[in-house]
């Protein structure tokens, strides 16, 4: 239940979608409990990862080639097609979410901060209780959950990998730095199209 967010190769090995159990919980229970924070950052915390598999998803239809490379793991060699069932969730999260949040309140600051805090919360957790990759007879299984060892591996920007496989102190405030830089420029997004979309709604009710 610690794993969240881009939790690479190895959270899909082990079919739980990409570390979004955590996510979903909070989702799950902020809907019960009409919590618009806790959606809010559900959708925060993952809105980069979610946005960048959209451009690679759409590039690759198009060009059969994955732009940014954050998908690229869909055609890793032997990957099973019940991992890339269980990587369709990417394609109705976000969309859900902000369906939910259109009618509760939209989004809030908060749902920024708290999504913050997590991020880096299941970053240690993760990097202390998970290693970078596990060996076995099967051959080996790439995990990084969370992004705690190395930043996107199938993406060759070089400045996104300075502190790969650095002790924990460098590489998980790293990581988040800009993870969370890059969820913050979708937060802004995202709460400008669910302020159109209730200004939509609200000029239809007249």
């Amino acid at each position: 239940f610690f794993f969240f967010f881009q939790a690479e190769d190895g959270i899909r090995d082990f079919c739980l979608s990409r570390g979004l159990g955590d996510v979903y919980k909070r989702q799950i229970y902020g809907m019960y409990t009409n919590n618009s924070v806790l959606v809010g950052s559900s959708m925060v915390l993952i809105s980069i990862d979610q946005v960048l598999w959209y451009i690679d998803i759409l590039g690759y239809l198009f060009t059969k080639k994955f732009p940014i490379g954050v998908a690229k793991y869909l055609t890793w060699e032997g990957q099973p097609f019940i991992k890339k069932v269980f990587s369709m969730h990417h394609i109705w999260f976000i969309p859900l979410l902000l369906k939910i949040l259109k009618n509760s309140g939209g989004l809030s600051n908060s749902s920024f901060l708290m999504s913050v805090k997590l991020s880096l919360l299941l970053s240690v957790i993760a990097r202390l209780t998970t290693p970078k990759m596990i060996k076995s007879s099967h051959g080996e299984t790439y995990l990084n959950i969370n992004l705690s060892w190395e930043c996107w591996k199938d993406i060759k920007l070089k400045f996104l990998h300075l502190c790969n496989d650095m002790p924990m102190y460098m590489t998980v405030p790293f990581n988040n730095t800009l993870w969370n830089s890059g969820n913050f420029v979708f937060f802004l997004l995202l709460k400008k199209l669910l302020k159109v979309l209730n200004s939509v709604d609200g000029k239809s009710l007249k």
